[in-house]
This record gives C-alpha cells, sequence and structure tokens, in this order.
C-alpha cells in the first residue's frame, strides 16, 4: 500500500497507477480474513464466497450457503486490514519524507539505485534492511 499511501502524500489523492496494487492487497487481505483465519473477528474458519465464472472471467458471488452476513464481515473486516495498511504507509512514509524525497530525486537522476546507493541516500542501513 506504499504506492497508494505515497500518491495521496505527495499529490493529494491517488490516481489509476494504483489498481493493479489495490487489486493485490486487497485480493490478500481477503485471504488473511476469509481463508487463513487471520482475523479475530472471522475467526479460524475457510470461506470461498467468490469463484469465476468460465465464461464471462469476472467473480460472482457463490452459492456457497454462506450467509449475507458473514460475507459483509468478511468484506468489513478486509476493508478494515487494507484501512489499517495505508494508515501505517502513510505514518511511515510522513516520519521519514526528508529521505523519500532524497530517493525521488535519486531515482529521477538514474533509473536503478544499487544498495550501496540506497544506504547513502537514505543514511541509515537499519531503515534499508526493513524496507529493501
Amino acid at each position: 500500500m506504499g504506492g497508494y499511501a505515497a500518491e495521496i502524500l505527495v499529490y493529494g489523492q491517488p490516481s489509476s497507477g494504483a489498481e493493479n496494487d489495490l487489486r493485490q492487497a486487497t485480493e490478500i487481505a481477503y485471504r488473511m480474513v476469509a481463508q487463513f483465519g487471520m482475523s479475530d473477528k472471522i475467526g479460524p474458519v475457510f470461506y470461498e464466497h467468490r469463484a469465476e465464472h468460465p465464461f464471462l472471467g469476472q467473480r460472482l458471488a457463490t452459492d456457497s450457503g454462506i450467509s449475507d452476513l458473514t460475507v459483509h464481515a468478511i468484506e468489513k473486516e478486509t476493508r478494515n486490514l487494507l484501512t489499517a495498511a495505508v494508515d501505517d504507509a502513510k505514518a511511515v512514509l510522513a516520519t521519514q519524507r526528508r529521505r523519500f524525497d532524497a530517493l525521488v530525486e535519486l531515482l529521477l537522476e538514474q533509473e536503478t539505485v544499487d544498495r550501496g546507493e540506497l544506504e547513502k541516500t537514505l543514511g541509515s542501513t537499519s531503515l534499508v534492511a526493513a524496507y529493501a
């Protein structure tokens, strides 16, 4: 969610460029909640309430016997995870804004950055290790 949060921090709003990041993050959060038992509110249960339609290629609700209330609870928990991730990413970016801007400048000058340049720019090997 870092790219999405960075767009909000820098531009005041996200762009359509965040679509793929949001799609992947939503899928991971959904699976954490509904399939991996990583939500205290949903519990250690496997739910599959979405399936891909073989002809239309889109996800549809299935007749899996899951109640609407449970589906809504899964969706709410997924949204809560994603919102918390965005908030965490915004907090990291805000507290590290000087380093973030320095890295942006470096990347505008050259296309790739190796670890040494990253450590020099960010000024902390622990920060590089934490986010590399």
